[in-house]
């Protein structure tokens, strides 16, 4: 199982059709950390990089953070089919007996 969450929606044409692209991303948090370093350096230099990411990220020029684990290129039904998972909803992804199956945690319902 592969707990991961709904980072981004766009429309997009999917077999002459319109469609969705839904990008999934693990939910685990990155860790940083530098050998050697104590630790109030390290804290420091952490803090400043996440004021800066932020930054950026508010304006729009960057991206949120997170691992990307699947994209799906999903017609309109099918989205509809998979329960139209909106941003920053949770979703786990079980792999059992060559299927895939999503079970949404949480998130907003339809």
């Amino acid at each position: 199982m592969v707990r991961v969450k709904v980072n981004s929606l766009a429309s997009t044409e999917v077999d002459g059709e319109t469609g969705i692209r839904v990008d999934l991303v693990s939910t685990t948090p990155r860790v940083i950390s530098a050998p050697g370093a104590s630790q109030d350096d390290l804290s420091v230099a952490q803090n400043v990089v996440q004021g800066l990411v932020t930054g950026l990220q508010q304006v729009g020029l960057m991206p949120k953070p997170g691992q990307p684990r699947m994209i799906l290129f999903l017609t309109s039904k099918e989205y509809s089919s998979l329960g139209q998972p909106q941003i920053n909803d949770i979703i786990d992804l079980v792999f059992e007996d060559s299927k895939i199956t999503f079970k949404k945690v949480s998130g907003t319902s339809s």
